[in-house]
């Protein structure tokens, strides 16, 4: 399966999200607003990934590429 469009990519990333959704710019920007705020004052030295669980799912190629035609 070869994903041309932006469509059939983003349906093929949804199936591969841990959360029901796939994020927007604004899930990023609460980490941010998190990180600058006051509330993070305790957290040191940690990565933060901000991707709906995708690197945590060990089929997230799965139906990203397929056989070249």
């Amino acid at each position: 399966m070869c994903l041309s469009k932006p469509s059939e990519f983003r349906r093929a990333l949804a199936r591969n999200h841990l959360t029901p959704y796939i994020g927007e710019p604004q899930d990023i920007a609460n980490v941010v607003a998190f990180l600058a705020s006051d509330d993070s004052r305790f957290v040191t030295g940690h990565l933060f990934s901000v991707d709906g669980g995708l690197s945590a799912h060990q089929g997230m190629y799965a139906g990203l590429v397929g056989d070249a035609d």
